[in-house]
């Protein structure tokens, strides 16, 4: 069985429902404006997720949070790969969290190519502590 469409047209928590109501497995592939990723299935419950480089809690959220994207589902036999454990709406407020969490730390650290080079008086005194100036 392969289900395709647009989540303007069917919203991404209403083909899960609807993959989840008849209990499917599979792989729901979504593109969007901002990225590509996909949703693995387990007889009707999501069981993984990937986009881009993110780790599964934060790559949940990103799918989530795509907006307007096409989807394709495509039925296995076999489950794919696990890398969420416990229910969506748990998961889902997980990755509500880390968005929060990660919005706060860009607020400090606007990106991961920041470098902090130690001068030779701080490294040796043992641990380094960094803090906002705010």
């Amino acid at each position: 069985m392969t289900l395709k469409g647009n989540t303007g047209d069917f919203p991404l928590e209403t083909v899960l429902r609807l993959l989840t109501e008849t209990k499917k497995t599979g792989e729901l592939t979504l593109r969007g404006d901002k990225g590509e990723g996909a949703l693995g299935l387990a007889e009707g419950r999501v069981i993984a997720a990937v986009f881009a480089n993110e780790g599964p809690i934060p790559a949940l959220g990103s799918i989530w949070d795509m907006g307007r994207a096409d989807f394709e589902f495509t039925a296995w036999n076999e489950a794919p790969p696990g890398n969420l454990e416990g229910e969506l709406q748990d998961n889902l407020r997980k990755a509500e969290e880390y968005k929060k969490w990660i919005e706060s730390v860009r607020q400090v650290i606007p990106t991961d190519r920041t470098r902090f080079r130690l001068s030779e008086r701080a490294a040796e005194q043992g641990a380094v502590t960094f803090t906002s100036d705010r």
